[in-house]
């Protein structure tokens, strides 16, 4: 698949277009949950629970505020 049939005419290099290829290949015939799970990684979800938890604390000076990453996964609904 090329990103033409994606974007059209738009005129788009050859690192677009490689970085795409990869990306294909990495995706094809995975089911769209595993997908997910590649892209929505365990660093990025830490990652998420910080920030959530240091915003809770610093705009609503709540620091009995908890959440964790199985709270996150259920929230989004994977």
């Amino acid at each position: 698949m090329t990103l033409t049939l994606l974007y059209g005419d738009k005129n788009l290099g050859q690192t677009e277009q490689s970085n795409f290829n990869t990306l294909y290949d990495q995706c094809n015939g995975k089911m769209p949950v595993d997908i997910f799970e590649m892209l929505f990684n365990p660093e990025l979800r830490r990652h998420l629970v910080d920030e959530i938890l240091q915003f809770a604390k610093v705009s609503h000076n709540d620091t009995s505020f908890t959440f964790s990453e199985d709270e996150l996964q259920k929230f989004i609904g994977v």
